[in-house]
C-alpha cells in the first residue's frame, strides 16, 4: 500500500472513530473530570494504534500528581494520553482546531493563555483542584513544541500548582524514530513545531506506516516547596533522559 492510500485510509477510519467517539461522550453517564480522563485514554489508544504507532515504555508511568513531558506536537497528547488516564493543560488555540480540538474539549483538557497572568492563575486552581481529586495532570513545561534536538528552557509558572497542592511531580521524556530513516525525518513527518500547518502535517504523518515511540519516566518524584526549585530539578531529569535516549538511538547511514 502506498503512502497516499495509507493516509487516506486513516483519515477516513479517523472520521468515523470521531463520530462514535463523540456518540459516546454525548451518552456517557459519569461527566466528571475522571470519567473524561479514562474516555480520552481509551479513544487515545486507538488513534495510537490506528496510526501505526509502537509504544514502548521505560520505568513505571506516573498516575497521579504532576507529570511533565518534552513536547514535540499532538502527538505527545494521543501518546501520553494512551498510558494512563491523565487530565492535560495546553496551549487554548488548540481546542479550535479539527478534530482534536473536540476530542480535547470533552476529555476535560484545561486550557491557559500564557499571556494573560490572570489566566495563568485560574488554570493553576483548575490543575490544584484535579491533582486533589487524585488524578494525574499533564502540561508542557517548554511551553511550545519543538523538533525534539533539544530540550527547551523550562517556564516556571505552572509548577506552583503542585507545589500548593503538594503534589508529586513527575517528569518523562518522548523520543520517535521512524524505522530505516534518520533523526531529520522525525523533525519533518513526525515533530508539530515552528510554522507548519496541522492538515499538511497531518496527511505526512498518516502515510508513515510505522512509527516507534519510547516513554521513559523518571523513577525520582520531586516534592518541593518552591516552584522555581521545581521546575530546575525536573528540567535535569529531563535533559538527562533526553541524552541517554537520543545515545542510544541507532545511527543510520
Amino acid at each position: 500500500m502506498t503512502g497516499v492510500l495509507r493516509a487516506l485510509r486513516r483519515l477516513l477510519f479517523l472520521a468515523g472513530m470521531t463520530v462514535v467517539a463523540l456518540t459516546e461522550a454525548a451518552l456517557q453517564r459519569d461527566k466528571s473530570a475522571r470519567g473524561r480522563a479514562v474516555w480520552m485514554c481509551k479513544w487515545s489508544r486507538f488513534v495510537v494504534r490506528m496510526a501505526g504507532v509502537q509504544l514502548r515504555i521505560v520505568g513505571e508511568p506516573a498516575r497521579h500528581g504532576l507529570l511533565v513531558s518534552n513536547h514535540m506536537g499532538y502527538i505527545d497528547v494521543l501518546v501520553l494520553g494512551s498510558i494512563v488516564p491523565t487530565v492535560f493543560v495546553s496551549k487554548a488555540e488548540v481546542k479550535d482546531w479539527p478534530v482534536f480540538g473536540w476530542l480535547t474539549r470533552i476529555a476535560g483538557t484545561i486550557f491557559v493563555n500564557r499571556e494573560n497572568r490572570m489566566a495563568t492563575a485560574s488554570v493553576a486552581a483548575q490543575m490544584h483542584e484535579r491533582m486533589e481529586e487524585g488524578l494525574m495532570v499533564l502540561f508542557f513545561p517548554e511551553g511550545t513544541s519543538s523538533d525534539g534536538e533539544k530540550i527547551l528552557p523550562f517556564r516556571t509558572s505552572l509548577f506552583e500548582a503542585p507545589v500548593r497542592a503538594e503534589a508529586e511531580i513527575w517528569t518523562c521524556c518522548v523520543r520517535y524514530t521512524i524505522p530505516g530513516e534518520g533523526r531529520d525525518a522525525v523533525r519533518k513527518k513526525v515533530a508539530y513545531w515552528g510554522n507548519m500547518s496541522f492538515g499538511p502535517h497531518m496527511m505526512k504523518l498518516f502515510t508513515l506506516k510505522t512509527i516507534e515511540a519510547v516513554v521513559e519516566y523518571s523513577p525520582v518524584a520531586i516534592r518541593t516547596e518552591d516552584r522555581k526549585d521545581a521546575a530546575r530539578r525536573s528540567e535535569e531529569l529531563m535533559r538527562g533522559m533526553h541524552e541517554e535516549l537520543n545515545a542510544s538511538e541507532p545511527v543510520l547511514s
